[in-house]
């Protein structure tokens, strides 16, 4: 999971210049926490569960 920069205290520069509220990447992650054990494996995804390239 890509959860992109947001703001948070562990870094002050993105804290005052990042609007990325750290709560979506949070719900991001526990989506995918939840995935079956048969669901997808071997691709990178954004907080939001939009394919990423890499």
């Amino acid at each position: 999971m890509a959860p992109g920069r947001r703001r948070t205290e562990l870094n002050a520069r993105a804290a005052a210049t990042v609007d990325g509220d750290p709560a979506e990447a949070a719900a991001g992650a526990v989506r995918l926490a939840l995935l079956p054990a048969d669901g997808p494996t071997g691709t990178f995804v954004s907080w939001d569960g939009s394919p990423m390239p890499w």
